[in-house]
């Protein structure tokens, strides 16, 4: 049985079965009995468990095990369903991506709550004024006890990146992207790909500087967190 027919089988939206079954993964990782992580972040042993489940819980209930997991706070219902999943693979098709912007000084993990903009031209001409530092679409092709997260970037200008444990790898499609971490620096042109430690603080722009007619640098970036 695969997740979405076991979500039909329970009623439960297959969404929240692949968020719960994440959570678990990670707090398995840990070491940590029910008792233990509930204990750490703070919510009753209960709730945790129906989250783990695939049930519903509050959002602020949710944000707690974001806080405590290093997560980026999403609720899971407010994103599409772009993938299909079956036993052991992920597929996700363009038919459903969706393209979100991020502005500048605003902080990545709320990207998904703007407006998704599917319209390249649109995208253009938002970028090129500077109202938005960079475009993504991601894949979510992350399985529920998997470590990779990818995603198709569209840079326009510097971009700050929140700091999360684990690597970014990314490869550059179009254009070359500067890569700044700790006291280091380094560009990835097109054709090529790089790999660093996101815990170290980190960033990253276009190498070179887009202008009111030149194209966003394009590339494919890999988390492995």
């Amino acid at each position: 049985m695969n997740l979405t027919e076991y979500a039909l089988a329970h009623g439960l939206d297959v969404r929240l079965v692949i968020f719960g079954l994440r959570i678990r993964t990670l707090r398995e990782r840990r070491g940590l009995s029910l008792r233990d992580a509930s204990a750490a972040i703070g919510i009753d042993k209960n709730t945790l468990l129906k989250m783990e489940k695939g049930e519903d819980v509050r959002q602020s209930v949710r944000e707690k095990v974001f806080s405590y997991f290093g997560m980026t706070p999403i609720n899971p219902l407010n994103r599409p369903l772009a993938v299909e999943y079956g036993k052991n693979y992920a597929l996700h098709t363009p038919a459903t991506s969706l393209w979100y912007m991020v502005k500048p000084n605003i902080e990545s993990q709320t990207a998904e709550t703007t407006p998704a903009i599917q319209d390249p031209k649109e995208r253009l001409r938002l970028g090129r004024s500077g109202l938005v530092s960079r475009f993504y679409r991601s894949f979510q092709l992350r399985m529920p006890e998997g470590m990779l997260s990818a995603g198709l970037v569209e840079l326009y200008r510097r971009t700050e990146v929140n700091q999360t444990p684990g690597e970014v790898m990314i490869y550059t499609l179009r254009g070359s992207v500067r890569v700044i971490v700790g006291d280091e620096s380094f560009v990835i042109t097109e054709g090529s790909a790089g790999v660093w430690n996101d815990s170290v603080p980190n960033c990253f722009e276009p190498a070179t500087p887009v202008g009111v007619n030149g194209f966003p640098a394009e590339f494919l970036s890999i988390d492995a967190v």
